[in-house]
């Protein structure tokens, strides 16, 4: 880690590397307006498929957080093409000595390399797709990543715990290597619940489509069908 005296703003530079450069990942990002150290930038390295970085930045602040492979990987084929996506934005709450205060708040998706790597591009599309092979680890497409944000935002009874570093004004925390399987369960479960969702909101948005501009069904129902969500016009 490195730290730099700044009077403007406080930066935060994420270098991806291990299994979060490989297979994509999702890392959480809080910023919020606390009596904290002097301005600083961090340089702050993460593996793990997923991460909560907190900063507690000095009042009237401003910040950035930047994202980067990890200069390992800097002669790779394809890493040029490096690339995150925010997917949801907002505030969350965050704990300090004083109590709970509001932060600005980001969920950032780290692709898969192949995504954006790989010199084939059905691979680049299927991996974009989140499809996997056997002994593959969860996919971290769009929807994956969603699915991964869920596994943390309801935890249930069982969550996954956390290892946090404390960096002064920045934690990272990850996943306690001693839940992987745990992670990968519920994570594969989200998933699948996250489709199955899909899929009911499409045969139902297709029941209330069917028939004509005159005869549009007042209601639907499900039916049993085929083992998938169908429905059909309860009138």
């Amino acid at each position: 880690m490195a730290r730099v005296a700044s009077a403007q703003e406080v930066e935060i530079i994420v270098y991806v590397d291990g299994d979060l450069l490989e297979h994509g990942g999702l890392v959480e990002l809080t910023a919020a307006e606390f009596d904290a150290t002097p301005d600083q930038r961090y340089e702050v390295t993460v593996s793990e498929r997923y991460a909560k970085l907190t900063l507690l930045r000095p009042r009237g602040t401003k910040y950035t957080f930047r994202f980067r492979p990890s200069p390992a990987h800097s002669d790779r084929d394809g890493i040029e093409e490096f690339s995150t996506e925010t997917l949801t934005v907002g505030s969350h709450g965050v704990d300090t000595p004083e109590g709970t205060v509001q932060g600005d708040y980001r969920a950032v998706r780290v692709f898969p390399f192949n995504e954006y790597g790989s010199a084939y591009e059905a691979t680049r599309i299927a991996t974009a797709w989140g499809q996997t092979n056997r002994g593959m680890p969860p996919p971290a497409n769009a929807w994956g990543a969603m699915s991964l944000k869920a596994v943390f935002a309801f935890p249930g009874d069982t969550p996954v715990g956390l290892l946090c570093d404390d960096l002064g004004a920045l934690s990272v925390c990850t996943p306690d290597p001693a839940d992987q399987l745990l992670l990968e369960a519920k994570w594969w479960q989200a998933i699948a619940e996250a489709r199955l969702e899909r899929l009911r909101h499409d045969a139902l948005r297709d029941c209330y489509d069917s028939g004509n501009w005159l005869s549009k069904p007042a209601s639907c129902k499900g039916i049993k069908g085929r083992g998938y969500p169908e429905y059909r016009p309860a009138n």
